[in-house]
């Protein structure tokens, strides 16, 4: 009786790892975008249009609509109104139209929508089209 080992027998392998192949054409391609994404001209127009807010009429957007100026102040239907007394302003409203420029930094409206005034109400960013050519909406949360 012949004693055999439990373990299988390996096999030379008879071509070429092509792990190596992948690693090199992988680290190839990475080099390839970050100098061809190097070489992109980001000065030169794309042409995309970002919104810009103009001279409009406030009778023509939705209503409610809130304005947050570049330099900070609030208008509510063309009214004045504070921060504070933002949440008795907008009381009764479930949708509140707002329109900000877009100059205006991104933490003065992340501060605005964070205060007490949009709490449980649907918020809806309002752009007017440049030229003045009336309002489109964009919705937002």
């Amino acid at each position: 009786m012949r004693r055999g080992t439990i373990l299988p027998v390996r096999r030379r392998r008879d071509g070429p790892d092509t792990a190596i192949a992948i690693v090199n054409l992988v680290l190839l391609l990475i080099l390839f975008f970050l100098v061809s994404g190097g070489l992109w001209n980001r000065d030169a127009p794309t042409g995309l249009r970002l919104a810009e807010t103009r001279a409009f009429d406030p009778a023509r957007l939705p209503r409610p609509l809130l304005e947050l100026t570049p330099d900070g102040r609030l208008a509510l239907d063309g009214q004045a109104v504070t921060l504070a007394g933002l949440p008795e302003a907008l009381a009764g409203a479930s949708r509140v139209h707002l329109l900000i420029d877009r100059s205006a930094p991104a933490r003065q409206l992340l501060h605005l929508l964070g205060s007490a005034g949009f709490d449980g109400r649907e918020v809806v960013l309002v752009t007017v089209r440049a030229g003045g050519g009336g309002p489109g909406r964009g919705a937002g949360r």
